[in-house]
């Protein structure tokens, strides 16, 4: 696995766990505070997950060029 691929499955994974934090928060929106912190969480792994991006886009640019 090349490290192309390596990042595109960290951002499938992040992309995962966003999805779970979203999904606890919600269904333990009546605890007191759990929703914004999962609501955190979730806010932290989306900027995570752009950034990789970016960083991909910049890899497969190179890579391109190369």
């Amino acid at each position: 696995m090349n490290d192309i691929d390596k990042v595109k499955q960290f951002i499938e994974v992040v992309e995962s766990f966003e999805m779970d934090f979203d999904e606890i928060g919600y269904n333990n929106r009546d605890l007191n505070g759990m929703n914004f912190i999962t609501a955190n969480m979730a806010d932290v792994l989306c900027q995570m997950r752009m950034n990789t991006r970016e960083l991909l886009s910049v890899m497969e640019n190179s890579h391109e060029n190369a």
